[in-house]
Formats: structure tokens, sequence, C-alpha cells
């Protein structure tokens, strides 16, 4: 079993956090590829930790530079 099979077995809900509208789209369509369905969004890092507290996430794809909370800050909050 390779690392894709694992991944597509195992996680269900991911969220894409990133302040670049391309790469939320690239990133999406990459996941929809491997039949991924349920994907969110946030546009900083503070968007980030409001999703998390409301959602329990399987996957989060943090950028690091961002506006309002980078990701290094709110991956520490998250955790």
């Amino acid at each position: 079993m390779n690392i894709t099979e694992l991944i597509v077995g195992r996680v269900t809900k991911i969220l894409i956090v990133d302040d670049n509208p391309f790469n939320i789209l690239c990133l999406r369509a990459l996941l929809k590829n491997f039949n991924f369905l349920i994907i969110s969004e946030a546009h900083n890092g503070k968007e980030a930790v409001n999703s998390a507290v409301k959602e329990n996430y399987d996957l989060i794809l943090m950028d690091v530079n961002m506006p309002i909370m980078d990701g290094f800050e709110a991956t520490k909050i998250i955790k």
C-alpha cells in the first residue's frame, strides 16, 4: 500500500488554508482527482482556527505566509 492509498482510505474532511485563490483552486482540483469530496477552505490562520474549532478535520493543508495570522501561529493554536 502506498501513502496515497493510506490517506485516501482514512481522510474524509480536509481544510485548505491559503490566502492565494489560485493555490486553493489547484489543491481542490488535485484532491478531487483522488476522490476527496468534503473540502473546506480558509483564507488566513484566524479563519483556520475558527473552522477547526467548529469542525473536526482529518487533514489540514496550511500555508505559512498569510495575512492576519500566519500558518505557524494557527497550527500552534489548533494543536
